[in-house]
């Protein structure tokens, strides 16, 4: 899980990533500057029988990878808050994030995004019904 810093901080890193065990497909690029634009970012995941979680500010980890509680789940979740020092008071247009989403090179096999801009909520669950 250690590697889950590095793809969501550092530009091409992805490359290297997709040969670790983690297996994500990220772009590289996408993510990284979803993450900088940000004034919070979460990562969480439930997989290899543990929940984790990994927050961050403007692109920086508030803190290590953290190891929560045991499960027997496997999906994952993104939660982000647009930085409004970089947006302003404007709303995101939804439409136009549907369409940069939809682009990048995300591997969804069980994944949930949520955006977060003003009063609005915006969440994408990829997770197959059961």
């Amino acid at each position: 899980m250690a590697e889950v810093e590095l793809v969501l901080t550092k530009l091409w890193a992805c490359r290297d990533a997709k040969r670790s065990p983690m297996n994500q497909k990220f772009s590289g690029l996408g993510i990284v500057v979803a993450n900088a634009l940000c004034e919070s970012f979460k990562y969480e995941t439930a997989q290899d029988g543990w929940f984790w979680r990994q927050q961050f500010s403007r692109g920086i980890a508030e803190s290590g990878i953290q190891k929560l509680e045991p499960t027997t789940e496997q999906w994952q979740q993104i939660t982000f808050r647009p930085d409004p020092e970089f947006f302003g008071s404007r709303c995101l247009s939804v439409d136009f994030f549907l369409d940069w989403f939809s682009q990048q090179s995300i591997e969804l096999g069980s994944t949930v995004v949520t955006l977060h801009h003003g009063e609005a909520t915006l969440r994408l669950d990829t997770r197959e019904a059961n």
